[in-house]
């Protein structure tokens, strides 16, 4: 079954579904919620008894979550600290009823809400063996400032930290630390992947992560979480069969500065299974070219009319690798591309050049672009810092008006078409090397070439590309490895898949 990523909006309109459906009360969800983080948190972290646990609890239901767990582990013998972040009055119903149920049964509540209070909460951090964080949810919008963020700067220090539904200070519709935000060692998601479980610095702060589950109605969303289960796989070759049958692709780039890009796009999409490979490159780069692998074919070109030839019997292209700005026949080359309808993934300058076409209101049904977030705000002439809080909400935007397949690329990769969204969850600092965009350009035109429609050849080459990666970084570890590294883990990816 699809595990959807939902909005804050839409987690708020699923709790108050489930409370009309079933006849509930808020805090019947909250004791539920309760007793799956107690699961998990026992499953995870197997405490003994005699080491401390400490719950610090916001005014709010990401709080009371965090008072039923550690009630709960109170019942059972565990020596539990609670502490409360806020002033009576400022608390939910439900946190106060939950309050008063563990203060009868013989807790003790710590309540702080000062800055003079830092030195206390210093000293209970550095007692307790763990922490349950319940300080905020994601409903968070603001940035956390005064008492509140010291008390999470605090919260670095602290050992086997438990994290509620995201870790507190995370924008739940961003993934932005909101001014400062805790490092989870482990992060309990409550039945659907919020957005910000996700994007941008969601992996920096989650630790491992697992979805458990209370009960809560089906989310109805086009977005969802991509698993190995929902990509194509490649397809089963016959025995009759020729180079031919698996795409005669062409590698549209190259620069005097910059020729190895496209080789490497080349290089990706042999390995993904393409029955050839062409790079396209203007004359001016030939001097500059070392010798090309001998399973590469290439041309050059010194005008339109020269290149316009390189598309016949080509099944899919890719547009960008190297190419530079100052291509002078690049426009050209594009419209082509645009107006033939051919299977094209444009990446790096590439994007570029079709931000001309952009402007003139220009429908791309037959492209996958491939950007990182700076040549997306490029593209919409937009500021990274701006677009990175609502990269979701943009890169749908895009989608739709120009009626093209997106891949947004980042620690959890975007791809989008009008009708969907999938979220690639695959955080892998060794990726961030020169040529890894162009090895994924490679991949997932190999798999256009193949006969993969666009939305499928983007989700199973963004998953092969990740894959190849995780085991590149496997071997190599992050910093030492190189596009190369991905490249040859591309069988090993593949088979792993079929």
């Amino acid at each position: 079954m699809k595990q959807k990523v939902i909005t804050t909006q839409e987690a708020s309109e699923i709790d108050q579904k489930t409370r009309e459906t079933l006849g509930c009360t808020a805090l019947d969800l909250i004791r539920k919620a309760g007793e799956a983080l107690e699961k998990a948190f026992l499953n995870h972290f197997r405490p003994r008894r005699d080491e401390r646990i400490g719950i610090f609890s916001g005014s709010g239901h990401n709080g009371a979550d965090a008072l039923v767990l550690g009630e709960l582990l109170f019942k059972k013998g565990y020596d539990v600290s609670f502490v409360v972040l806020s002033e009576g009055e400022k608390l939910k119903p439900e946190n106060r009823e939950i309050i008063s149920e563990i203060e009868e049964f013989g807790g003790k509540i710590l309540r702080f809400h000062e800055e003079s209070h830092m030195g206390e909460i210093k000293s209970l951090i550095w007692k307790c063996a763990y922490v349950i964080d319940g300080i905020f949810g994601t409903g968070l919008k603001n940035e956390v400032t005064g008492f509140l963020r010291m008390v999470i700067e605090a919260l670095s220090e602290a050992k086997n930290l438990f994290s509620i539904d995201i870790p507190s200070g995370i924008s739940g519709d961003s993934g932005l630390a909101l001014g400062a935000a805790v490092r989870a060692d482990y992060t309990a998601v409550i039945e659907h992947y919020k957005v910000g479980n996700l994007l941008n610095q969601a992996a920096d702060h989650h630790g491992k992560k697992e979805i458990i589950k209370i009960g809560l109605m089906d989310a109805q969303s086009n977005r969802d979480y991509l698993s190995e289960e929902s990509i194509l796989p490649l397809p089963k070759r016959k025995n009759h069969t020729h180079k031919y049958d698996y795409g005669n692709l062409l590698i549209i780039g190259g620069s005097p500065e910059m020729t190895g890009a496209p080789v490497l796009a080349a290089l990706a999409a042999l390995r993904t299974g393409a029955g050839l490979a062409t790079v396209a490159l203007p004359k001016e780069a030939l001097p500059y070219l070392k010798q090309l692998p001998p399973e590469i074919m290439a041309r050059y070109y010194g005008d339109f009319s020269e290149f316009h030839p390189f598309l016949e019997k080509k099944n899919a292209c890719a547009f960008g690798p190297g190419l530079g700005k100052k291509n002078p026949f690049s426009e050209a080359i594009l419209g082509e591309l645009i107006e033939t309808g051919l299977p094209t993934v444009i990446d790096a300058d590439g994007i570029n050049y079709l931000k001309k076409f952009s402007e003139e209101g220009a429908k791309f049904p037959n492209v996958v672009m491939t950007p990182h977030l700076g040549e997306l705000a490029q593209f919409l002439g937009s500021r990274p810092a701006e677009l990175e809080k609502r990269s979701l909400e943009v890169l749908e935007e895009v989608a739709e008006r120009h009626e093209c397949t997106v891949v947004l690329k980042g620690p959890c990769t975007l791809i989008a078409n009008k009708n969907e969204v999938w979220f690639v969850d695959a955080p892998n600092p060794g990726l961030a090397t020169a040529g890894s965009g162009d090895v994924l350009t490679g991949v997932i035109v190999s798999l256009l070439g193949q006969g993969f429609p666009l939305l499928e050849a983007a989700k199973t080459g963004v998953y092969l590309h990740a894959l190849a990666g995780r085991l590149a970084k496997e071997k190599y570890g992050e910093a030492g490895l190189i596009a190369g590294d991905i490249i040859a883990f591309l069988p090993e990816a593949i088979k792993k898949i079929t």
